[in-house]
């Protein structure tokens, strides 16, 4: 089925005899734009991960993040984000939490995000390729991302993982 917008971009009216290659290149990028504009906002953090340092394998295990949440492999119940991101840019998200103000998610091992009784406040996501670093945070300011290296200045912890 043929999109009519697209159609008229290409074509300046609706007709299905004109091809591609009779777009005007501004209307060309136009339209490539248009249908690239889903990719060029996606996020890539969303989706299963497999722990590849030794804190997560230990810590957390697998991961499961999405714009709402992120599932640790072992606990009971995932933990909510902030449905808006804090800042992003150049592959790297911050989240704000909203679903621990009751306690620390119980992990693998009895273990916990941030110390004892500390509550993690942000999550850096940063994603690069086939690979995931997750910073946690228990600040009351959120962290920057315009760090340089490898780790986010974080206080609880970093967790790396892979696809």
């Amino acid at each position: 089925m043929r999109n009519e917008w697209i159609d008229s971009l290409c074509c300046g009216q609706q007709s299905k005899q004109r091809p591609i290659y009779a777009m005007t290149p501004a209307k060309l990028a136009l339209a490539c734009l248009a249908l690239c504009s889903t990719h060029a906002y996606s996020q890539p953090y969303k989706g299963t991960w497999g722990p590849t340092s030794t804190t997560a394998v230990s810590i957390t295990g697998g991961v499961t993040i999405d714009s709402h949440k992120i599932a640790f492999a072992g606990a009971g119940e995932p933990m909510v984000l902030d449905t808006k991101i804090v800042d992003a840019r150049a592959g790297r998200w911050l989240f704000a939490v909203t679903g621990s103000k009751t306690g620390a998610i119980p992990l693998l091992n009895d273990n916990s995000l941030c110390e004892r009784g500390t509550l993690p406040t942000y999550v850096v996501v940063q994603v690069s390729r086939s690979d995931l670093l997750l910073g946690v945070s228990s600040e009351v300011q959120a962290p920057s991302l315009g760090w340089t290296g490898i780790v986010p200045p974080v206080d609880c912890g970093t967790y790396f993982y892979s696809r």
